[in-house]
């Protein structure tokens, strides 16, 4: 053995080396030390691997969204998933979200246009074809976001969301449609026709349609309208285009006339 070492005289020396660099880097990772770098150093320290730490697949996220980790924090690897993106907030045991640069609007329905569903009869859509809302129109909705909706509208993929307007004393023919939906009831007081169950709403009310369920509505004041927020919305088993597909009336014989037409659905569908 000692005779190696005398052949090869270096390696102690490399011993002492490795053992003192070794030394220096625990120590300068250790809270003691940690403590007594300055801000500056430790802030850029932390920038450094918060940019090594970020897998290209964040990084994406962060550049699609617009996001950054605010001033006093960094990406905190760990903690994030491609859902759920965290910052790690110097001197606290809290995370954050990371915050959008994207900027958010406001906006009201007078700004949208008024419609009428285009798939029911003349009388009850008080024109002669089309969605344009008239005084005699039965009902009339603002569609404020959707597939292809237009500004002051949102763009949506999954989710189609109106107001609803039922005017007094009308009702809203029974009627089906392939897309699941729910009602909730802003103002007004009325009666629901779902499927067979017949109930009285009122604000607060909350109502969820089924795929091709039989529903309607009777707006029971003589001076109030009926007023809703109506959203339609996919699940991942859902085929794209589905919102394409309107309500049809559950009974077009009976909604053929005013006075013959209701709020549930009447069995046969339409008599010889």
């Amino acid at each position: 053995m000692l005779g190696f070492l005398q052949k090869n005289k270096y390696i102690p020396i490399y011993c002492v080396l490795g053992f003192a660099f070794f030394a220096l880097v625990t120590f300068w990772y250790s809270p003691t030390a940690m403590k007594a770098q300055t801000p500056e150093i430790r802030e850029r320290q932390q920038l450094a691997e918060s940019a090594k730490e970020m897998p290209d697949r964040f990084q994406k996220i962060f550049d699609e969204l617009d996001l950054e980790c605010p001033e006093g924090t960094t990406f905190d690897l760990d903690a994030s998933q491609v859902d759920n993106l965290r910052c790690d907030v110097k001197n606290s045991d809290e995370d954050i979200y990371p915050i959008s640069k994207a900027e958010a609007y406001i906006t009201h329905e007078d700004e949208f246009e008024k419609k009428v569903s285009a798939s029911y009869p003349d009388w009850y859509r008080g024109n002669q074809g089309g969605t344009e809302v008239t005084n005699d129109s039965f009902h009339f909705y603002y569609t404020l976001m959707g597939p292809g909706s237009k500004a002051p509208g949102h763009d949506t993929d999954n989710i189609f969301c109106t107001t609803f307007y039922l005017r007094p004393e009308k009702t809203y023919i029974a009627h089906n449609h392939p897309s699941r939906e729910f009602y909730y009831i802003i103002d007004g007081e009325g009666i629901w026709y779902g499927g067979d169950k017949v109930e009285p709403i009122k604000q607060g009310s909350f109502m969820v349609h089924p795929p091709y369920v039989s529903h309607g509505f009777k707006n029971t004041s003589k001076t109030t309208n009926l007023r809703a927020f109506v959203c339609w919305w996919l699940t991942p088993e859902d085929r794209e285009g589905k919102f394409e597909h309107g309500g049809l009336p559950t009974n077009p014989c009976l909604a053929e006339r005013e006075f013959t037409a209701r709020g549930y659905p009447v069995s046969p569908v339409c008599k010889n």
